[in-house]
């Protein structure tokens, strides 16, 4: 094998590193845009009545779809609750749900203060059945909740 040969098989092997990291970054950033998409109101995708007409891929975007189900985590322990926050998935994700509610509460009452808040928020985060979430309006529960879209996975 010649010195050119050599030289032409290394930079056809740089060219498929650089576009498979390409690739991976581009499916990392999807990722993070299903779990945390931009704001309509940033994005200037708000309509004239206050609502925003699509999410990023066309379809509606989660924080205007109807919550399917919830789950009240009020008096649990930080075990006991990201137990049941991972059953009440399973469920959702059995029943078809496409956005659940997960009522932690602020800790107002806690000792402590709140601390079932970020133990679900990190749970929700690493879940890989889970996409966006937010903060619901006050008549859902504030920041004392969490809305979750469930991310339906082709078996």
């Amino acid at each position: 094998m010649s010195f050119e040969d050599i030289l032409r098989q290394w930079e056809e092997n740089e060219r498929r590193a650089d576009s498979e990291t390409q690739r991976r970054r581009r499916d990392h950033l999807e990722s993070l845009l299903d779990r945390y998409p931009p704001d309509a109101a940033e994005k200037g995708d708000v309509d004239a009545a206050g609502g925003s007409p699509a999410g990023p891929r066309g379809g509606p975007r989660p924080a205007s779809l109807p919550i399917d189900d919830e789950i009240d985590l009020h008096g649990l322990t930080v075990e006991e609750a990201l137990a049941a926050t991972g059953r009440f998935i399973e469920a959702g994700l059995a029943g078809g749900y496409r956005k659940v509610l997960i009522v932690h509460g602020k800790g107002l009452h806690s000792q402590n203060g709140g601390v079932l808040g970020a133990a679900v928020r990190r749970f929700i985060e690493k879940h890989p059945d889970t996409g966006a979430m937010g903060t619901p309006k006050q008549r859902d529960g504030g920041s004392g909740a969490l809305w979750v879209v469930l991310r339906h996975r082709s078996r």
